[in-house]
């Protein structure tokens, strides 16, 4: 019973992959700063100076794929 239950999820695992694989993320991403976590306290942890974490935290992320 169990190699069956193996079997078909590998089959299963076999035949979704690639169709995950097809996604297209390419274009422009734009972080909606409103919605969304001050990254202050990450960069205050990486060492980042205040001034350049007050200068950033006004930026608008934007990434490019």
């Amino acid at each position: 019973m169990m190699r069956l239950f193996l079997a078909t999820l590998i089959t299963l695992l076999g035949l979704a992959l690639p169709g995950l694989a097809s996604v297209n993320f390419n274009g422009t991403w734009v972080l909606d700063l409103k919605a969304s976590d001050s990254p202050e306290p990450m960069m205050k942890r990486m060492g980042v100076s205040a001034l350049e974490r007050k200068t950033r935290s006004f930026d608008e992320a934007r990434i490019y794929l």
